[in-house]
């Protein structure tokens, strides 16, 4: 039988996100709360991890309560900046692993107010991992016209995933570690 979730860790990587990360962190505390309201015992840790930024993205991110920021000064990517905000987040909580689970979002995104509660409602009847769509935070308009049709780039990389965090340490992560990111990842980034 399947632990039922206890902890939830939402890990959003962040580079220079000054104009859209008010609006993700807002959406983020909001799903939390959703999802306490139904689960009281359900714990929910939100962690920022500011990956080289050098706008206003920290400034931003400091005007919202219970968000825990995490710097990163070398710009590795998204990928390595959700794996640091992963290793932190497991090595401060006391949590059991079976029992935690791990969400991820773009900075760029708006996660709907049920979205941490679907998750745990996935774990709970049983899922490892689950993935999802990305619904941008900024101007749809906007959006698609920094995008190249047919490539997927950067954006995407941090989009909506989830998973045990005793499936994601027995996997030894994403092969989002530096050194072990996969060729379409390495590619993407070079984009």
């Amino acid at each position: 039988m399947t632990a039922r979730i206890e902890h939830v860790v939402v890990v959003v990587p962040a580079r220079d996100e000054e104009r859209v990360i008010g609006r993700c962190l807002a959406a983020l505390q909001a799903a939390r709360q959703a999802a306490r309201a139904v689960l009281p015992d359900l714990s929910v840790d939100l962690v920022l991890v500011l990956d080289g930024s050098t706008d206003g993205t920290r400034a931003v991110a400091l005007g919202h309560l219970d968000v825990r920021l995490l710097d990163l000064d070398d710009g590795s990517g998204a990928a390595a900046a959700r794996a640091a905000g992963i290793r932190d987040a497991l090595a401060r909580s006391t949590a059991d692993p079976a029992r935690t689970w791990l969400a991820s979002t773009d900075a760029g995104s708006d996660v709907p107010a049920t979205w941490v509660l679907d998750q745990v409602r996935l774990a709970d009847a049983g899922a490892d991992a689950a993935v999802g769509t990305r619904r941008p935070g900024e101007p749809v308009a906007a959006w698609r016209a920094a995008r190249v049709p047919g490539r997927s780039g950067r954006h995407g990389l941090g989009a909506h995933h989830g998973l045990r965090a005793d499936a994601y340490l027995r996997a030894a992560g994403l092969g989002d570690q530096p050194g072990r990111r996969p060729e379409a990842q390495a590619d993407a980034e070079s984009a």
